[in-house]
């Protein structure tokens, strides 16, 4: 994997086919969280799972952004 990532081989962000979101939507949920947001009223606004909404604001995922 470390192989594919550093020659660019491995999408993730907005490439990643399978991605529900994009960056800006990334940084939107994060404010949002911050602004006291759910992770389900998240969820349901951009309709992802919470999981999904909490692995982004805590950087599990997305983390590039």
């Amino acid at each position: 994997m470390e192989d594919a990532i550093k020659k660019g081989r491995h999408p993730h962000g907005e490439s990643h086919g399978r991605s529900k979101v994009d960056e800006n939507q990334v940084r939107q949920i994060r404010s949002l969280y911050t602004q006291g947001m759910s992770y389900r009223d998240l969820g349901s606004q951009y309709g992802v799972s919470h999981l999904t909404i909490r692995d982004i604001v805590l950087r599990k995922t997305w983390n590039h952004v």
